[in-house]
């Protein structure tokens, strides 16, 4: 099965948004490395069509959970995953630099659990 999962929001020929993923089979997870959506498309549907399609493109290949990592500064980020179904599950405070509790940036992850269940 493949593992990486690619998905892209188009206006043209212009790439407006992109989602990458990898399935670790281990935990049936599906850990996204990249969401990015141009500031110009943000709050206009497309975001969510990428994380659908990656939500689609998980159930089909038997994943529980998808995994999300953002900064607790990226309070856009964090809005935007709640709003598509993620919760917080976790944070670590040395996951940029050993110095990240005092830079007051942590990182948070945020899950999405799949259909597909245990």
């Amino acid at each position: 099965m493949e593992n990486r999962k690619f998905s892209g929001a188009y206006d043209g020929d212009q790439i407006v948004g992109l989602a990458l993923a990898e399935a670790q089979h281990r935990n049936r997870s599906l850990w996204v490395w990249q969401f990015e959506v141009l500031e110009a498309y943000r709050r206009k549907g497309v975001g969510r069509q990428l994380m659908d399609s990656l939500a689609e493109k998980a159930r089909h290949a038997g994943l529980r959970i998808i995994v999300c990592e953002t900064q607790n500064t990226n309070v856009p980020a964090i809005n935007f995953y709640r709003k598509a179904g993620f919760s917080v599950e976790g944070i670590d405070i040395s996951y940029y630099t050993n110095n990240d509790i005092d830079n007051f940036e942590v990182a948070i992850f945020m899950k999405k659990h799949s259909e597909c269940g245990t």
